[in-house]
């Protein structure tokens, strides 16, 4: 008598290979971007009614205040063609909410000048208002402060970054602002 056993393939060879078969087939069309129509279903943008139903949330209780506040959505609202940054704040938002919370100043300008901190950062709306990129002078002495070494504290550069990163300060405000600051206008010169 013959023993068989041992000769073939097994089952569990079989199914391994059938498997990694179907998942090189499924990153190949991946690859090829067979599966880009599914983005839209996956997409973090939000619709102003979907915004207005998170804040509803949480305008019930001031211990909610950093959510409703802080909590920037990208919101994508009819007639636009260009999404937009809205918190729970933003007028076209908070008319429909039962109730509202004050988020005091500088929440949207906080906001924008963390998008404008960003490598690839083309330029934004937040709650309305625009939000650009750096310009070329504000670029040219974020690379002057980095590179000035232990000239300055790190109080004073970072103090110096925030004002460049804010929007709502121009460069000629910013020059003005400094006039009579003598590390800035070394920087600057």
């Amino acid at each position: 008598m013959m023993n068989k056993k041992g000769q073939g393939l097994s089952w569990s060879t079989l199914i391994g290979g059938l498997i990694g078969i179907v998942i090189l087939i499924l990153v190949v069309m991946a690859l090829m971007g067979f599966f880009n129509p599914l983005d839209d279903l996956f997409s973090k943008v939000s619709t102003p009614e979907l915004a207005i139903q998170s804040c509803n949330g949480y305008s019930i209780s001031e211990k909610f205040i950093y959510s409703y506040c802080d909590n920037f959505q990208e919101v994508k609202f009819s007639g636009s063609s260009n999404n937009e940054y809205v918190n729970c704040a933003d007028p076209r938002i908070s008319k429909n909410l039962g109730s509202t919370l004050d988020c005091g100043e500088g929440r949207v300008e906080t906001f924008c000048a963390n998008l404008r901190k960003g490598k690839n950062f083309k330029g934004a709306v937040v709650n309305g208002i625009d939000c650009p990129v750096l310009t070329a002078e504000e670029k040219e002495l974020l690379v002057k402060i980095d590179g000035i070494g232990d000239k300055l504290t790190l109080e004073k550069k970072n103090e110096f970054r925030g004002k460049i990163y804010d929007p709502s300060i121009s460069f000629n405000t910013l020059k003005e602002f400094y006039a009579n600051d003598q590390e800035f206008m070394e920087l600057y010169s």
